[in-house]
């Protein structure tokens, strides 16, 4: 985000947080940077009516048992999250069906859907994700899901988790 002007800055240690209003283009956006969890959140202003693709958030997360679970039945997004697993192990529930995720895969699901995520008890689990909303993305997102499925293995050196990592650290 090297190009983006910062025009206003607020830290809360309360909840470890910090917001920077930018302008790019001419529109306003808000990042929020969560520090505990390397976790970047891309609030979009109201000046953007309808954007195409809207980067949400981006991160990487080390989850322990019990402290993370999303039910995305009935989420309000508009979504589509892929996250990869870089240590430790996940859940993903699948229509019903329940898989592991390992190190080397990432799961890539529609939000909202009939699907989980989740820490497993006994296991940590870190990740790196990107969170984006569209309403013009189902298309592709069909035609992915359809050749890959919703669970892709992954080597760490794969173009994929090299970008992944990229707009990851272009967000810091």
């Amino acid at each position: 985000m090297k190009d983006l002007s910062f025009t206003h800055r607020f830290v809360s240690a309360r909840c470890f947080t910090q917001s920077l209003l930018c302008i790019k283009g001419g529109a306003e956006m808000r990042i929020i940077m969560i520090s505990e969890l390397q976790t970047f959140v891309f609030s979009f202003m109201p000046e953007l009516s309808h954007p195409i693709v809207s980067l949400i958030s981006v991160g990487t997360e080390l989850r322990s048992e019990g402290e993370y679970y999303y039910d995305n039945t009935y989420r309000n997004l508009n979504g589509y999250l892929f996250q990869y697993t870089l240590e430790g192990k996940g859940g993903l529930t699948l229509s019903g069906h329940k898989h592991i995720i390992e190190p080397r895969q990432a799961f890539f699901i529609k939000i909202p859907s009939d699907t989980m995520y989740y820490s497993i008890p006994g296991e940590d689990w870190k990740f790196i994700y990107i969170l984006i909303q569209s309403d013009y993305l189902d298309e592709y997102y069909q035609q992915i899901v359809h050749k890959t499925g919703n669970i892709i293995n992954l080597s760490p050196d794969s173009n994929i988790a090299g970008l992944l990592n990229d707009i990851f650290n272009q967000a810091k």
